[in-house]
């Protein structure tokens, strides 16, 4: 009954994001400022639900409380407005109803497939990949008593959404049914988002449908899909209202009206308090498609929109040379940075640097570094097509910034080294492929016009569909290549490892931990704000990130092996370095281990005893991790398993479900 309440209030949900929305729109449109096409489909949504979880923290209102007034929405707008729908006899309202948002039929269908997909494939929850990591931020609300307990990054807003809308689905107890379903939801939603994107610069239905294959195959870094890998991140609903801002950036510049830009600040300010790089993308947008069209197409504009942009863009020019000049960063050593020694002896011996081409690499691929020629092409040889041009300057200025060892050193100060090449997620090059190619089968049916009409008319409609067909052929077989320099995504968008890689063989034992800890074990820290309803378990460091995936444990390390001191905290866990002296059992210690055990208040005893361990495909081809890292762990694991068969009158085996053991400490 609960799972059935969880797809009603997913539903739900959506559907109110979309009224709401839509009401702010309709609200907009009255006062005939802005063209609806280019208005937010789901952004004001987010925007409403995020105010309302702010005013939550500011009044530290209770965790349920504000669960409640999010499942009233859910369950209520959608009511209310499909009665005023039906009661409604307006014929203006019925006009602006889809706003701009893609619903033909070949759209519906394409996107359909795509979730059902992603549901077969199901959630990436691979050891020891990042998304665990956000699974166990998103279970730390599991205990939280009021809205304002929780600090640090799992305070975002994306992590208290998710953790309401899953709650019901007993994601608690290991199920992962709504859990599929949800970054399906949210999966299917960006790819929408990226459709109607390419649509509103092509005003093609196929086009559409093929820049959004593109954003599947080619968007995220190195062999990772940014839509399976980042879909459990604060930084998935960021991006989706950054996409959303970004077609007002763009509107500005087209249509020449600064008023798409005072719709930016709420926009702002959600994405400033979930995910601050996507406001660094969006402010980044700004400034350089302001400063190429300056340079390549300056007298394209009105007079007064193009002094108004030239004294805003030098404004901005030398704002950034002041912070230049008044500003030092220590030397680095990173390896994602390419540090420019002569250079920097020239300028005060000023620390310069650049990205490094093998992690901007990893970003881009083939296509990326394609995308990037044909934008320096465009904007040299074909400036008269305002909307390639403005595409051209979003994809080639990312490149511009990251290989300036100004701005790049500006950049230091924001965010740290690592996530610079971030700063590509915002080129959007997979769809300015789309439009590049599109133009250039255009510009080969003009240099046919010589031929009689009703030749060229039948010859129009066969290379429009062979076109698009081998378009998209070739695109599909660039994306499924994961290795360099392709750095396709798809082969990760699909990957499904083995169950002993991801938790499932886990399942079951956390169902028992789940039934039976709160009846034998106690939550043995205090900690203000918080339920004490956590248990303090021993186990293995893929134990451990599973455990700490359900907000219900303290664990010794996490996925990383991570040792925390005593008082240390980390995820809004506490955890305490007994996993040393696991490391380092000697006959001398037999003593010690049940008092150490039983001072720590540890209840149970996790130990995974498979012997064949696979390997990880996706961490042989990325490198973001060993593709043994799972039995490559410390010993302690092993050791910890020996002593306690040899010390069994401490301890007692309680479950076991093939290698998987659970002892009970006496």
């Amino acid at each position: 009954m609960e799972f059935y309440f969880f797809l009603f209030q997913l539903v739900g949900f959506f559907i109110s994001v979309v009224v709401i929305n839509f009401s702010i729109n309709y609200f907009l449109l009255r006062r005939g400022y802005f063209d609806k096409k280019f208005l937010p489909c789901f952004a004001w949504g987010w925007c409403v639900y995020f105010l309302i979880y702010l005013l939550g923290r500011y009044f530290s209102a209770s965790v349920e409380i504000v669960h409640l007034i999010f499942t009233g929405m859910a369950l209520f707008i959608p009511l209310l407005a499909g009665f005023w729908y039906w009661l409604s006899f307006s014929s203006r309202i019925k006009k602006v109803l889809p706003l701009g948002l893609p619903h033909e039929k070949e759209t519906l269908i394409f996107v359909s497939l795509f979730v059902g997909a992603m549901a077969f494939v199901g959630p990436y929850l691979e050891f020891p990949s990042d998304p665990l990591y956000h699974l166990s931020s998103i279970q730390h609300w599991e205990t939280a008593r009021w809205v304002d307990s929780v600090q640090g990054r799992s305070s975002h807003f994306m992590y208290f959404l998710s953790h309401w809308l899953l709650k019901p689905s007993n994601i608690s107890w290991g199920h992962r049914a709504g859990l599929t379903i949800f970054c399906a939801s949210l999966q299917g939603l960006l790819l929408w988002s990226f459709i109607r994107f390419t649509r509103v610069f092509t005003r093609s239905v196929k086009l559409g449908l093929l820049g959004g294959m593109a954003s599947v195959g080619l968007f995220g870094t190195s062999i990772f899909s940014f839509y399976r890998y980042y879909v459990l991140a604060d930084t998935f609903v960021s991006y989706l209202v950054f996409l959303e801002a970004l077609v007002l950036v763009i509107c500005c510049f087209y249509k020449e009206r600064f008023r798409y830009l005072l719709l930016l600040p709420p926009l702002l300010v959600f994405c400033w308090n979930n995910h601050r790089q996507e406001v660094l993308l969006l402010l980044n947008a700004v400034i350089g498609i302001g400063t190429l069209l300056l340079i390549f197409k300056y007298r394209a504009f009105i007079s007064r929109f193009r002094k108004l942009l030239l004294f805003v863009t030098g404004l901005g020019v030398v704002l950034v040379v002041l912070l230049w000049i008044a500003t030092n960063i220590p030397k680095l050593t990173e390896a994602q940075l390419f540090y420019l020694q002569k250079l920097a002896d020239r300028l005060a011996d000023k620390p310069l640097y650049v990205i490094s081409f093998s992690r901007l690499n990893a970003a881009l691929g083939a296509a990326g570094w394609m995308a990037m020629n044909f934008a320096v092409l465009t904007l040299l040889f074909l400036r008269h097509n305002k909307q390639l041009a403005i595409l051209a300057c979003l994809c080639i200025w990312p490149l511009i910034v990251l290989w300036n060892p100004i701005a790049t050193h500006i950049m230091l100060f924001t965010i740290p080294s690592s996530v610079l090449y971030r700063l590509v997620f915002g080129s959007m090059f997979w769809i300015f492929l789309v439009v590049f190619v599109d133009y250039l089968y255009k510009r080969r049916l003009n240099l046919l016009r010589w031929v009689p009409d009703w030749k060229f008319s039948k010859f129009q409609n066969r290379s429009v569909s062979l076109k698009f067909f081998i378009t998209t052929v070739v695109f599909v077989g660039v994306m499924w290549f994961p290795q360099s320099p392709i750095q396709g995504k798809i082969y990760q968008l699909v990957h499904q490892a083995q169950d002993r890689l991801t938790g499932k063989d886990l399942e079951a034992a956390i169902q028992y931990l789940r039934q039976n800890a709160p009846s034998n074990c106690i939550d043995p820290y205090r900690a203000k704000g918080f339920w004490r309803v956590r248990h303090y378990v021993v186990g293995d460091a893929y134990v451990n990130s599973y455990l700490l995936a359900t907000g219900y444990f303290h664990t010794i390390s996490d996925r990383w092996e991570t040792i925390y001191p005593q008082g240390e905290a980390s995820h809004g866990f506490f955890y305490h370095s007994i996993l040393k002296w696991f490391e380092n059992l000697e006959e001398k210690d037999a003593p010690n281990f049940p008092e150490i055990l039983k001072k720590r208040n540890v209840c149970y005893i996790i130990v995974s005893a498979e012997n064949q361990i696979p390997s990880s495909r996706i961490g042989l081809i990325s490198g973001h991790w060993a593709p043994n890292y799972l039995g490559s762990k410390k010993a302690y694991s092993v050791k910890l398993h020996g002593w306690v068969k040899k010390y069994s009158q401490f301890f007692q085996l309680v479950f076991q479900d093939q290698a998987v053991l659970i002892y009970k400490v006496l």
